[in-house]
């Protein structure tokens, strides 16, 4: 447009002479030093737009970065304890249904041994007189303890259940998936030994074994895998990692 201004002037010239030279010459400056500031002025309003922009994204970038920080930060204060939790339900469980069972020999003690042992075992009292009344009195005892081990290593199953629904959303998802299946199988194991152990099938291969045998397999990969999933998380340098 301003073009067209100066092609319009330079042929007033022609008619107006030297006035309009003048005129025109003055005419052109003041264009120039208008334009020069009317660049100027877009030139920083481009440049305060650009570092309001940069300004916002280094802003969003460190909430970012450290918002990745506390949950690093959250996840390294929850997954040792939940590793601790599961490991105790895993173990507690895979020794209660291991068909190998240690069992003290109460047959052979002699009666002040036998009653002291008695005396100091968890079993109520009414449990204790119906073991000192039996006559075999090491298979009563593996009867009756059974339900006391049971009852522990439910407690174990529930503790390492309710630390992983707290704090999960904390946890990496493959490493928090991994962690549930582990103490899927843990129930799914409980519940096939609870039930052997009420419903006694008449011949061993009658048992329902499908995760019980599953915790010696499956479930002892699993708890490698996660093993290592969590000693690589728990050293990753970077907190912002997925």
């Amino acid at each position: 447009m301003a073009n067209e201004v100066f092609e319009y002037l330079g042929k007033a010239l022609v008619v107006g002479g030297g006035a309009s030279l003048v005129a025109y010459q003055a005419f052109k400056h003041l264009a120039a030093k208008w334009l020069d500031a009317r660049f100027e002025k877009n030139l920083q309003q481009l440049v305060h737009d650009q570092n309001k922009e940069i300004e916002r994204l280094r802003s969003d970038l460190t909430k970012s970065f450290d918002r990745a920080t506390k949950l690093h930060q959250r996840e390294f204060e929850v997954l040792p304890k939940i590793w601790d939790d599961v490991s105790e339900a895993y173990w507690a469980t895979a020794s209660l249904v291991s068909p190998l069972q240690t069992m003290p020999d109460l047959n052979r003690m002699q009666e002040k041994q036998l009653t002291s042992f008695v005396a100091q075992s968890e079993l109520a009292d009414w449990q204790k007189e119906d073991l000192l009344a039996a006559p075999d009195k090491t298979k009563k005892y593996g009867e009756l303890i059974y339900w006391h081990k049971l009852n522990r290593v439910n407690q174990a199953h529930r503790a390492a259940d309710i630390a992983l629904s707290r704090s999960g959303i904390f946890v990496h998802d493959g490493i928090s998936e991994k962690l549930q299946s582990v103490l899927d199988l843990v129930r799914g194991a409980l519940i096939e030994d609870q039930m052997n152990h009420e419903h006694p099938p008449s011949r061993f291969n009658e048992r329902l074994h499908s995760d019980t045998d599953r915790i010696r397999s499956d479930g002892k990969k699993w708890m490698e895998e996660v093993e290592a999933m969590i000693k690589t998380r728990l050293w990753d340098q970077n907190p912002s990692a997925p």
